[in-house]
């Protein structure tokens, strides 16, 4: 089998679909920066600086993360996961804080 028939996923009889993401959608809420800024405020998170659009915040504790905040942008699913990691700070908690 020719090379370029191998990187197009034809070696192995997988092809990218749209059905192979179908149901891959998060529960995560659709929020904008200046919202998931105020929750983590609620939270003990004080604003140390800003750069450009990119807010960074610390807890006391000695958590820390960065939120961009853009104009008329929603965070993206993955964007929100890697915030409320690097928070210590579950979905069910972000919700409440909403």
């Amino acid at each position: 089998m020719p090379r370029s028939e191998w990187r197009r996923g034809r070696a192995t009889g997988f092809r990218w679909s749209v059905a192979y993401f179908r149901g891959r959608m998060t529960n995560f809420p659709s929020i904008s920066g200046k919202q998931l800024l105020v929750a983590l405020q609620k939270s003990g998170f004080e604003l140390i600086r800003v750069k450009g659009s990119h807010h960074f915040m610390r807890h006391a504790d000695g958590r820390s993360t960065v939120v961009p905040v853009h104009s008329n942008e929603s965070i993206g699913p993955g964007l929100l996961a890697k915030i409320l990691r690097d928070c210590d700070i579950s979905r069910d908690q972000l919700h409440q804080l909403l």
